[in-house]
């Protein structure tokens, strides 16, 4: 049984409580069964000090629930925890033969997530306990005042900024009545994040030194953790001559903290191994694999639209989907005319890295905001900007172009440009772009390192004997250009080329090392 944790923050305090029980049987001497399960709660979150959370009040849809809801001061977070959260897993051994040369083992089994702060933070300074804004001599009508306080008085009653005389007052749903502040809310009914893992695996022993292995790896992750801004419905600043009024008039953004999405990986990995032996020792390992997710991170994005999540459903942008890597160590075989020519070159080795692997995805989107064409009554006819279905939020992605998915990644290519702005029409007024996420893959990377090494006695130095090392290494020793990513925001003017690059050009490096 473990005991509490206590998350090290100003204001809030989170416990943890997990039991788990696990059982291996031996059903045969080449069978091993392990059973277990695992139980854990996190709890409602609790503060030190009063802080802001959500009251949905009316609706029974979420795009109402959020239009109405109240921020409301609490001391703890989450109407309830999560006490559901149970974990089992299973794995097995068998060694079909008894000879110990083959082995076969899988698993599977559910592994929950504890809930980040980053989820909640950022909730104390919100209305109705505070309200933050910025007063500045460039943006009327809110300016500073240079003024001194009333002496003696508690907090020495300094004026407020012009612009803000008055009493500042609090809507129904806990707004300020002088700004819609930017706010954060958290699932009062927020469920845990957890991943289902699988395995299954075999290895076989060709040799007494040289081992083959191939696996399979999958791994679904549930009730992901997410946050972004709701308070938004396409067509607002269409319907709103171009006024953001949003869907909670009483606040600006809202970011609004779910377990609501989803990812998995599947991916098989194989290896040849081989131990030392003969002067050689050499590993080569190949993976190729699928990530697919709805978001690369937890918070700091915004999605397309937030009433329809599958428009999010891509490859994952850190998807690899095939690597190779090789390594060896080689001792070099010395010449055996004379002594001398076994003493000179005997006793180098030669050793080296290799990593191939496919580039990553990327995602092609326009940061420009909403900008209203007008007709000559006035109405708004057509956007020359972004933010194409007109909910105040930008990074929307264009429509597909003629060629699809697929673009020249040869360095020629993305170093001139492998496509333009002009590739990537606009969809019509108020819709969003036919374009999904990481739709395109950046170039590739390939690298090997090269090292040579000899190690020399040097009896006559000391009388207990000193040894040197010389070592030559190569890094980038073909001298690979590798590629940066491709920049996928339309509005910047390097758009569809490659500007930057991954690691380093070619470098020798001597040393020699004494020893004794």
């Amino acid at each position: 049984m473990n005991g509490s944790v206590y998350t090290p923050d100003a204001a809030e305090r989170q416990h943890t409580e997990s039991a788990y029980i696990e059982d291996a049987w031996k059903v045969r001497p080449n069978l091993t069964l392990t059973f277990g399960v695992r139980w854990e709660a996190y709890g409602k979150v609790n503060q030190a000090t009063l802080g802001n959370n959500v009251q949905f009040r009316t609706g029974n849809d979420m795009t109402s629930r959020i239009a109405d809801g109240k921020n409301i001061t609490k001391y703890e977070i989450l109407d309830h925890g999560d006490w559901n959260n149970f974990a089992p897993r299973f794995s097995f051994a068998w060694d079909p033969t008894g000879k110990g040369k083959t082995s076969i083992r899988g698993g599977a089994g559910i592994f929950f997530d504890f809930m980040p702060s980053q989820l909640y933070g950022g909730a104390h300074y919100t209305p109705p306990i505070f309200v933050l804004t910025t007063a500045s001599a460039q943006t009327a009508p809110l300016l500073p005042r240079y003024a001194f306080g009333a002496s003696g008085a508690d907090p020495f009653q300094f004026p407020r900024p012009f612009g803000l005389e008055g009493a500042v007052g609090l809507d129904e749903r806990n707004g300020s009545t002088f700004l819609r502040a930017n706010i954060v809310w958290i699932d009062p009914s927020l469920q845990n994040s957890y991943t289902e893992n699988y395995f299954f695996g075999i290895q076989r022993a060709l040799t007494s030194t040289l081992t083959v292995e191939g696996n399979y790896v999958g791994n679904f992750g549930r009730n992901i953790y997410s946050k972004y801004n709701v308070n938004r419905f396409p067509g607002d600043l269409i319907q709103n001559n171009n006024v953001l009024k949003r869907l909670n008039p009483s606040f600006g953004t809202i970011d609004y903290a779910q377990a609501n999405m989803t990812s998995s990986y599947q991916g098989a990995n194989f290896s040849l191994r081989k131990r030392y032996s003969s002067g050689l020792l050499f590993q080569a390992a190949y993976t190729v694999g699928h990530a697919l997710n709805q978001s690369d991170s937890f918070s700091g994005f915004q999605v397309s639209d937030w009433w329809n999540l599958g428009l999010e459903n891509a490859t994952a942008g850190y998807n690899i989907a095939q690597k190779l890597a090789l390594s060896a160590v080689w001792l070099i075989p010395s010449a055996k005319m004379s002594s001398l020519t076994r003493y000179i070159t005997g006793g180098w080795q030669l050793s080296g890295v290799t990593v191939l692997q496919s580039g990553n995805r990327f995602t092609v989107n326009c940061g420009t905001p909403f900008t209203p064409v007008r007709d000559a009554a006035g109405k708004i006819v057509g956007n020359s900007g972004c933010d194409f279905n007109a909910d105040g939020n930008t990074g929307d992605r264009p429509n597909a172009p003629s060629f699809g998915s697929t673009i020249d990644t040869t360095k020629d290519a993305v170093l001139a440009g492998t496509f333009k702005v002009a590739d990537f029409s606009k969809p019509a007024l108020g819709q969003l772009g036919s374009l999904g996420r990481n739709t395109y893959t950046n170039p590739g990377y390939a690298n090997t390192d090269l090292s040579l090494m000899r190690n020399f006695k040097l009896p006559w130095f000391t009388s207990e004997g000193m040894n040197m090392q010389f070592r030559a290494e190569a890094f980038n020793a073909f001298n690979r250009v590798n590629l940066g990513g491709i920049q996928g925001d339309m509005q910047n003017a390097n758009f569809g080329k490659v500007t930057t690059i991954t690691g380093n050009p070619r470098r020798f490096q001597f040393g020699l090392r004494l020893s004794f």
